[in-house]
């Protein structure tokens, strides 16, 4: 995963709003799990 990729859902993580860096169609799935992760993160800590 490449470290445009890894930045935005750090990003995410710290309530930024989801960014898409241009990525292959291969990573796409992995990174769209990653950003699902780092969302429900993300709603558990404020309930």
């Amino acid at each position: 995963m490449s470290e445009r990729m890894l930045s935005a859902i750090q990003t995410v993580e710290k309530g930024g709003r989801p960014v898409f860096p241009l990525m292959p169609f291969s990573a796409f799935p992995e990174y769209m799990a990653l950003l699902r992760k780092a969302t429900g993160k993300e709603k558990k800590q404020k309930h």
